[in-house]
């Protein structure tokens, strides 16, 4: 249980960092940058908008979801911000597919991951959506987890181009597609290797209760 708390502990620190950088990012979108990388972004705002502030919702909301005690003493104001998370979820896949499709900045490179971790994105919205309808909590937080988990890897993504920068002499542009795969995969990946050891030690409980 020891290990399970420092995790934890040190999961809420990197959540509350990455949502935070998540709000400044899509801030610095509101209302959009004429000066921003992509000149695609001043010339269609309503769809930056459209991305940026459910954006901020997304990186608002994203760790109330998972708060033992509000879900637990506030189930009502859980529930607002689970539905007003969702739709913002639906706001964000969406400008993010039309963005990618319309003037993306690092073509094919940048459209696959976008389309990859977008679909799995949108997949896990819909079955987070059908497991809370059907009552079955566990499996809908596994997937609020997936859906969380690659919306942080915008952060991630900030992070590996500014670390690949500093260690090598390639440019911006270079590296931007390929931080996307980088980025939204390492955070995916961590949201699944929760999911996974959070199983694996409530089977360990089971089983010691049993013995």
């Amino acid at each position: 249980m020891k290990t399970k708390k420092v995790l934890e502990t040190i999961g809420w620190v990197f959540i509350f960092l990455f949502a935070i950088s998540g709000i400044i990012i899509s801030s610095l979108q509101i209302p959009p940058n004429p000066n921003s990388y992509n000149q695609g972004f001043a010339q269609h705002p309503a769809q930056i908008l459209m991305h940026a502030i459910p954006g901020l919702f997304f990186m608002l909301l994203g760790p109330i979801q998972f708060m033992e005690t509000i879900r637990k003493k506030y189930i009502n104001f859980h529930r607002w911000c689970g539905r007003i998370f969702m739709v913002s979820c639906l706001f964000i896949v969406a400008s993010a597919f039309s963005m990618v499709v319309m003037f993306p900045f690092n073509g094919l490179i940048e459209q696959l991951a976008t389309l990859f971790f977008g679909g799995i994105f949108t997949y896990s919205l819909i079955m987070a959506y059908h497991h809370i309808r059907k009552k079955n909590i566990s499996k809908h937080r596994e997937f609020v987890i997936r859906v969380f988990s690659i919306g942080l890897g915008i952060v991630a993504i900030r992070i590996l181009i500014g670390v690949v920068q500093v260690m090598s002499n390639y440019q911006f542009r270079e590296i931007f597609g390929w931080a996307f795969w980088g980025g939204f995969g390492l955070t995916w990946l961590i949201g699944e290797w929760w999911i996974w050891y959070s199983r694996f030690k409530k089977v360990v409980k089971k089983e010691v209760i049993k013995v």
